[in-house]
C-alpha cells in the first residue's frame, strides 16, 4: 500500500474532509507491514503524527549505479554492504 490509497481511504472515511478530520482518520489507521510498500513493522501514527512502525534503512547503489540495494538492517537487506574506498 502506498501513500495515494492511504490518503484516498482517509478521505472517504472522513465525515467532513477537513484537515483535522482527515488527520483524525489517519491517526486511527493501523496497517500491517506486509501491506506496505516501505519496510517497517506497521503504519500507525501517534498523537503527534509520527509513524510508530517506521524503521530506518540504508541503501547503496550497486553495479555501477544501475541498481539500488537495501544493505541495512540485515533483516530486510537485499545485498551485502560495499565498504567505501
Amino acid at each position: 500500500m502506498t501513500l495515494k490509497p492511504i490518503l484516498e481511504a482517509a478521505y472517504k472515511k472522513s465525515n467532513n474532509p477537513t484537515r483535522a478530520d482527515i488527520q483524525s482518520v489517519l491517526r486511527d489507521l493501523n496497517i500491517p507491514g506486509d501491506q506496505t510498500a516501505i519496510p517497517g513493522e506497521f503504519i500507525k501514527f501517534d498523537s503527534d503524527g509520527r509513524n510508530l512502525g517506521a524503521r530506518a534503512l540504508v541503501t547503496q547503489w550497486k553495479d555501477g549505479a544501475t541498481r539500488k540495494a537495501t544493505v541495512f538492517p540485515p533483516s530486510i537487506a537485499t545485498d551485502e554492504p560495499t565498504p567505501l574506498k
